[in-house]
């Protein structure tokens, strides 16, 4: 049975060093009672004047293998709902799942959600990947568009898996759009974009390859045609990972490209600066990469925040992905979240500070730490803070945003791994931001209130 089960975690920042004890919940700051579903109390030990405390309510205990989330309105309530993919359950050995998408729709509180499955098992997707809401068809409601793929269909000899479909959204059920498929690179997720500028949205991507000797990355994009996206990738460059941003960096008026790079050789985090725009000459446009930083290893995901020191100044955000702890060859990089400076010249390498303490990854874990990494004022007070999955490392952490621009790392909680999502939003509109996490070995969505 998953740890989730029956969850009641309450959370006091700045209690106890629980990093000294991986896997385990100090009985000081979690109430003992697990019966999730009745005693929603916090502990009776936490002073009300003191830290904030938070806790951890189970939308979905009973799903396969979560591993990706976005929110939105789907069900026209303007209330945020929550979408997962789903790897699914191995059918036999080296055999990959159909996996699927659900739909979390809030009935009552921010404790209790209905779920309703919106791309089931028969659509055949193989590992999907991050969901992205958007109106493709121009009906005004949200349609879904889904990248799939994973490396780890190289292993089961079944290397062209990647794909990317859109579903749409009719009302009363969501019919597939093909892309791309059989692609021999994965896609993690999508941005949509006017590249063109003819007034139709485009999609902007990573194509990944891993295998146990190398791994590749090239960045492109699906022209729009007014009724979804044609199937020919169009060429950005070589480099890129797996969770693009697309953000004028340097200003001039057109588009950029920014990532972290986990299957680049050499790479860590980099940009492809557009020069031209698209013509019949260069369909794909004319850009060129800059390496943001690499010195901090293969890296896993990059975003940009605003007024992150409450300075008034964008920063870079992002986690590299290593492992310090390893018998053997550990890597000499400090697995933690970063902030990057952005300099005049963007184009200049953007020097990088560790915001975290602590994270490394656990013995025998096969994961890399830490993952994925959302923004936003966690502890009520008016600042900016981080959520960071450890992946590799059971933990999750918050970065608390301190005066002077520093940040404290706490420990929500231990005996995560794997965790991804971490959607920093506000699901109840109660002026508070949630925490959206899943965790595919414990088969658990859950959304982290403060109390």
């Amino acid at each position: 049975m998953s740890i989730y089960t029956r969850l009641l975690l309450v959370v006091c920042l700045g209690c106890g060093n629980k990093s000294e004890v991986p896997g385990e919940t100090d009985a000081g700051d979690a109430d003992t009672d697990t019966d999730a579903d009745s005693d929603t109390d916090a502990d009776t030990d936490t002073d009300p004047e003191g830290p904030p405390v938070y806790f951890a309510h189970v939308v979905d205990n009973t799903t396969i293998a979560p591993t990706h989330v976005a929110f939105g309105d789907l069900t026209g309530d303007a209330i945020p709902d929550i979408v997962v993919s789903h790897m699914g359950e191995f059918p036999a050995p080296n055999v990959p799942p159909s996996g699927t998408v659900t739909l979390y729709d809030r009935v009552g509180g921010i404790e209790t959600w209905s779920g309703t499955v919106i791309v089931d098992v028969s659509a055949g997707i193989l590992f999907p990947n991050q969901p992205t809401l958007h109106d493709v068809d121009g009906d005004q409601d949200p349609d879904l568009i889904l990248p799939s793929g994973s490396a780890y269909c190289n292993i089961v000899n079944q290397p062209d898996c990647g794909a990317i479909n859109w579903f749409e959204n009719t009302g009363a059920a969501w019919t597939r759009r093909q892309v791309v498929a059989g692609d021999s690179l994965f896609y993690t997720s999508v941005v949509v974009e006017d590249v063109d500028l003819d007034g139709i949205d485009d999609l902007v991507t990573v194509g990944e390859s891993k295998t146990a000797l190398d791994g590749s990355a090239e960045t492109r994009w699906f022209r729009g045609n007014g009724n979804g996206f044609d199937a020919v990738p169009r060429p950005i460059g070589a480099g890129g990972g797996a969770f693009p941003v697309v953000y004028d960096i340097d200003g001039d008026g057109d588009t950029d490209i920014l990532s972290a790079e986990f299957n680049v050789d050499g790479g860590s985090f980099a940009w492809f600066e557009r020069i031209s725009d698209p013509d019949g000459g260069n369909p794909a446009g004319v850009w060129t990469r800059h390496v943001m930083n690499d010195s901090l290893g293969p890296s896993w995901m990059f975003t940009l925040v605003p007024d992150l020191l409450g300075d008034g100044v964008l920063w870079g955000v992002g986690t590299n992905h290593s492992n310090t702890t390893r018998y053997t060859a550990p890597d000499p990089w400090e697995s933690a979240a970063y902030a990057f400076e952005i300099p005049a010249d963007p184009r200049n390498v953007w020097p990088a500070t560790a915001l975290s303490t602590g994270i490394e990854v656990n013995l025998g874990a096969i994961d890399l730490a830490p993952g994925m990494i959302g923004a936003g004022d966690l502890d009520g007070d008016g600042d900016t803070d981080l959520a960071v999955a450890g992946d590799g490392d059971n933990r999750v952490y918050l970065l608390e945003s301190r005066d002077g621009g520093t940040f404290e790392t706490h420990i929500l909680w231990t005996g995560v791994p794997a965790a991804a999502g971490m959607k920093v939003v506000d699901l109840d509109l109660s002026g508070t931001n949630e925490i959206i996490l899943v965790s595919p070995t414990e088969d658990a969505v859950l959304v982290i209130e403060r109390l």
